[in-house]
């Protein structure tokens, strides 16, 4: 009778000789599921610059810009403007109209006297004028011969003006003349001075004429 030990031995000896045996290497398998995206890296450095594109094609034309005024309808063009120590004129203006008060050949106005008072009285004259601006109104004066006649010529003296105070303005001789037909700068009331004034004549036309001093009670003409 064989032994167990007998029959185990060849038993085991044929389990390791199968271990040992490899069989052939099967079918690769499929791809597992993606995994998740790993972090963001540092941004890398800037690539140099490309070539310039083509200039893209021509906006619309804008809207026209407002015009500027002119003259007696009030707003100013562009003009020459002077200032001094008292305020700003413009040179050269067009008549805009008549002080609302009247005066003799002494000016007296918020304080000033002569020609600063006539200067004053145009500025707060212009202020009331509806399409005169607060800036422009500052730029009104009183007016010269020279821009009396220019703004004759260009039909800016209403019909209906009065006769109204300006300066004697270019070609007046102010030696000889009764105070260069200003009453003295605007300061004086003597009977035996003058000034000049604008108005129109029986026939309609733009004219000159001279007043006295003391006893003349006109509005001041004012250009801008």
């Amino acid at each position: 009778m064989q032994s167990r030990a007998a029959t185990i031995v060849p038993l085991v000896i044929a389990a390791l000789s199968l271990a040992t045996c490899a069989g052939p290497v099967g079918p690769t398998g499929v791809n597992g599921a993606t995994g998740p995206s790993g972090a963001e890296g540092p941004t890398g450095a800037t690539g140099p610059a490309g070539e310039p594109g083509e200039n893209g094609a021509t906006g619309p034309t804008g809207p026209a810009g407002s015009g500027g005024g002119g003259g007696a309808d009030g707003g100013t063009p562009s003009r020459i403007v002077v200032t001094g120590p008292s305020g700003s004129m413009t040179v050269n203006g067009l008549f805009l109209g008549e002080t609302n008060t009247t005066t003799n050949g002494a000016f007296s106005y918020s304080g000033y006297a002569g020609y600063l008072a006539a200067k004053k009285m145009c500025e707060d004259y212009a202020a009331t004028v509806s399409t005169v601006n607060a800036s422009d109104a500052k730029l009104a004066h009183m007016c010269d011969t020279t821009e009396i006649t220019r703004s004759a010529q260009v039909g800016a003296i209403p019909n209906s003006i009065s006769p109204a105070w300006i300066n004697a303005g270019e070609g007046v001789d102010l030696q000889y003349s009764h105070s260069g037909f200003n009453c003295r700068g605007w300061t004086d009331t003597s009977p035996s001075d003058l000034g000049i004034f604008v108005d129109r004549d029986g026939a309609g036309a733009v004219d000159f004429g001279t007043g006295n001093c003391s006893i003349a009670q006109d509005p001041i003409a004012c250009c801008l």
